[in-house]
């Protein structure tokens, strides 16, 4: 069984095979995209996904903002980060 947000091997690796097959549509297309906006909680998805564009291309940028949320208040304040999660 799958995890909430991929959050386990089965679920990350899904992100990770989705990831590749996307590269390689825009690449047969001669297609690229700026941006890859999704929803992350656990980090399963932004893993598998980080994964996926790394096999496909090693020089792929990473850019991640992170939007917190709380009761009461909707946005309580966001970040962005241009760090390269490889480098860790």
């Amino acid at each position: 069984m799958i995890g909430v947000g991929g959050s386990n091997g089965v679920g990350a690796t899904g992100y990770v095979v989705a990831m590749m097959e996307l590269m390689e549509q825009l690449l047969l297309k001669k297609q690229s995209v700026d941006h890859v906006v999704f929803g992350s909680s656990s980090g399963g998805t932004q893993a598998g996904l980080v994964v996926g564009a790394d096999q496909s291309d090693p020089n792929a940028e990473f850019q991640f903002c992170l939007v917190l949320f709380t009761k009461g208040n909707t946005e309580q304040g966001a970040a962005t980060s241009r760090a390269d999660p490889r480098a860790s």
